[in-house]
């Protein structure tokens, strides 16, 4: 059978197994009958039935990690000799929760002569573009179990990187927002209560303490106006990077922060170079592996610089000049590309400029983290110790022989 789709639709679908579990997911079929003889010849008995105007049903809401738990499972399937459509039905029984009812949707398509790629495509399954175009390119002569598990691999490493940095920033963000709060109530609740009390009993405050006394009620009376400020702006915000112009220019903007920029442009051109080096490795056209390792850089910034390369290149370019002409890669990875390019070992000096990248931001990262740490404590730490000098102060204004 073809592969196309254009003579095909994508129905939704909510059926029944014969243990009575409910099951949902998608279906590609040419009318509402074949849908449904489908999902009958795969043992599930249809209790509802609705066309969409897509072939993307919604995505699922599979992390990164099951991603990679399933795919790898699918390549150790594949690599003991099961078809592609026998693999995918014991994938079932053990795949994440989240890859379930994709599964059921892709099962039907591959048994009705669709490709993997294709039935993944058209699943709610939600893989990157980065795995459609490597199991492309296992179906295409490379071996499908070989691409399943380089677009684990791959995943799996994008998995960790985000974890890795998670991990790093998880212990300043409470720093910050412990220390923060701490502060708050010194000086918007504790300090305010202390000085009615020596008010009341006709006791005149210092200076130090009526400042920062000034300083919380102020805070107090413009707390709510700051609130809905935050709110319109984070939803202005939200609104704006929600438009193609908006995600670009903001994503450009986070390029251009001093440190913080270089950090993000280090790991999301790693990312997509590595990407890039994996398809090619795999036979993946350079036009199309390009395009496909653009999706994961993570930032639409790095990712319209790619995107720029595959136009240098279809134009006649080698890949290393088109990394400097669209400043797409930092140098490292521009001058590995190069001798990659002069040896015929491309793909291997685009992973090997990847793995560098990445792990100098990483150190870049883990430098930031150590200097953050101390510096908020000592801020915190001076703050406290203002307001605790304010309060002193005032007990010194109530027994000066004290």
């Amino acid at each position: 059978m073809n592969s196309s789709t254009s003579t095909s639709h994508t129905f939704r679908y909510k059926a029944l197994r014969i243990d009575g579990s409910v099951v949902e997911g998608s279906v590609v079929a040419a009318t509402d009958e074949g849908a449904t003889e489908s999902l009958m010849r795969n043992g599930l008995y249809v209790a509802k039935l609705r066309r969409v105007n897509t072939v993307r049903p919604r995505r699922s809401r599979a992390s990164l990690d099951d991603h990679a738990t399933a795919l790898e499972t699918l390549a150790d399937l594949l690599d003991a000799g099961l078809s592609p459509l026998r693999a995918l039905q014991l994938l079932r029984e053990t795949a994440p929760s989240s890859w379930r009812g994709g599964l059921e949707s892709a099962c039907i398509s591959v048994e009705q002569g669709y490709s993997v790629a294709a039935s993944f495509r058209s699943s709610p399954l939600g893989l990157p573009p980065i795995v459609d175009g490597l199991i492309q390119a296992g179906e295409a002569g490379m071996g499908l179990a070989n691409a399943t598990r380089r677009a684990a691999a791959l995943l799996r490493q994008r998995a960790e990187l985000r974890q890795s940095l998670v991990t790093a920033l998880a212990y300043p963000t409470i720093l910050l927002i412990t220390g923060a709060a701490s502060v708050a109530l010194l000086v918007m609740v504790v300090l305010p209560k202390f000085a009615v009390i020596l008010t009341d009993i006709g006791t005149e405050l210092p200076m130090s303490t009526r400042l920062i006394l000034a300083v919380g009620a102020a805070f107090r009376a413009a707390a709510p106006t700051m609130a809905l400020a935050l709110l319109a702006g984070a939803f202005a915000f939200r609104l704006w990077k929600s438009t193609e112009n908006g995600a670009l220019e903001c994503d450009e903007l986070v390029l251009r922060v001093p440190f913080i920029g270089r950090i993000v442009r280090s790991l999301s051109a790693s990312q997509a170079v590595h990407a890039m080096g994996s398809l090619l490795a795999s036979g993946v056209p350079m036009s199309n592996a390009i395009e496909y390792a653009a999706s994961a850089a993570g930032n639409r910034a790095v990712e319209h610089r790619i995107l720029r390369c595959r136009d240098a290149v279809r134009s006649g370019d080698s890949l290393s000049a088109a990394f400097i002409t669209s400043s797409a890669v930092p140098p490292l990875v521009t001058r590995l590309a190069r001798a990659g390019e002069e040896t015929g070992r491309l793909p291997d000096m685009l992973i090997q400029g990847a793995t560098l990248e990445r792990h100098k931001a990483e150190q870049q990262v883990s430098t930031a983290v150590r200097l953050i740490e101390p510096s908020l404590i000592l801020a915190f730490g001076a703050a406290i110790a203002l307001v605790a000098s304010a309060l002193f102060q005032a007990m010194y204004a109530v027994r000066p022989g004290i």
